[in-house]
């Protein structure tokens, strides 16, 4: 990924071979806003390509709820897709 400053991102899509980004916007010290874009600068999005993005497929990923634990047994938890308990060794 690339980021452009202050707050926009180019994503690369494998689903989709037009442009793509991410965009990021400070509320606060501690929250962002954010959402993501695609076009096509020399046509029209096709219906192919508007229900690639309508179904979700490339924003927000679906992830589960996760616990990693540690060799000492420290749980971190976080997100990942398809585990919802993994030990680190």
């Amino acid at each position: 990924m690339r980021w452009l400053l202050p707050t926009y991102g180019l994503v690369p899509s494998p689903e989709l071979s037009k442009a793509a980004g991410l965009a990021r916007i400070p509320i606060d010290d501690e929250h962002t806003s954010g959402f993501s874009y695609t076009f096509n600068p020399d046509k029209p999005l096709s219906a192919d390509e508007l229900d690639i993005l309508e179904r979700g497929v490339r924003f927000p990923p679906e992830l589960d709820r996760c616990v990693l634990r540690l060799k000492d047994g420290y749980p971190i938890d976080t997100w990942r897709r398809g585990v919802t308990e993994e030990t680190i060794t």
